[in-house]
C-alpha cells in the first residue's frame, strides 16, 4: 500500500511493508506500520534498485515503524506534493487514540515513538498519577509545606526534576490541566525567596 509519510524532514511517497499490533503496556497496544519511503516504479528524482525492483526514494536502511494514527501519515500525494516540510511534534496526536490502561482511570503517559517507548515506564507514571501521587505534590507546592515545615528550595527542585525529565512523555491533558499550577507555584516560591536561599540553592 502506498501513504505520503513524513520522514523527519520532507514529505515523501512512501510504502507500507508491513503492520502489526505492538504493545506499549502490558495492558495496551496500538497499531502500528513498518515504512519504507520509497515507490516502487521506473522513473523519478531518486532511483535505485533492491530484490522487489526499481524504486523512487530512500534505501530500507531508513525504513521504520510509524503508529497508524500518527499524523506522520496520511493519504499518497495529499501531501509530498508541494506540502510544507515544516515540522511540529507530531508525537502528540496519539493522545486522542491512547486509553486508560486495565484499572486506571486516567492516562498521564503516552509513549513517545521518538522519545520513550518503555512500557514499565509509562505504567508507573500511570500508577503514580492514578494513586493521587500530582495531586499530593501539587497541593505541597502550593501550600508550600511539607509535614508542617516550610518546603526548602532544593526539595522545590527536586520536584522540578521529577515533572521535568520525563516532560515529553507527559499526556496533554495533564499538562494542560496542571501544568499553570505547578508553574504559578514554583514561580511564587522562587520570587519570594531571598538572595541568600537562592545562592544556596545554585551551589
Amino acid at each position: 500500500m502506498v501513504c505520503d509519510a513524513f520522514d523527519g524532514s520532507e514529505w515523501m511517497e512512501s510504502t507500507v511493508q508491513q503492520t502489526q499490533m505492538r504493545h506499549v503496556t502490558p495492558n495496551r497496544s496500538i497499531p502500528m506500520c513498518y515504512v519504507g519511503f520509497r515507490v516502487y516504479r521506473n522513473k523519478g528524482k531518486k532511483l535505485h534498485k533492491d530484490e522487489k525492483g526499481v524504486y523512487d526514494g530512500y534505501s530500507a536502511k531508513y525504513d521504520e515503524w510509524i503508529p497508524l494514527h500518527s499524523p506522520m501519515l496520511a493519504p499518497h500525494l495529499s501531501k509530498s506534493q508541494g506540502y510544507s516540510n515544516e515540522r511540529v511534534d507530531m508525537d502528540e496526536e496519539l493522545d486522542n487514540v491512547i486509553q486508560p490502561q486495565f484499572g486506571f482511570e486516567k492516562v498521564f503517559g503516552v509513549p513517545r515513538i521518538y522519545s520513550c517507548m518503555s512500557k514499565k515506564f509509562i505504567y508507573f507514571m500511570d500508577m503514580f498519577g492514578n494513586a493521587g501521587g500530582f495531586d499530593t505534590l501539587l497541593e505541597v507546592m502550593e501550600n508550600e509545606e511539607l509535614e508542617d515545615k516550610k518546603l526548602t528550595l532544593t526539595q522545590i527542585g527536586y520536584m522540578i526534576t521529577l515533572l521535568s525529565m520525563p516532560a515529553k512523555l507527559w499526556h496533554t491533558k495533564f499538562v494542560e490541566a496542571y501544568g499553570p499550577r505547578f508553574c504559578t507555584a514554583i514561580e511564587r516560591r522562587l520570587l519570594e525567596s531571598d538572595d541568600v536561599k537562592l545562592r544556596d540553592l545554585e551551589q
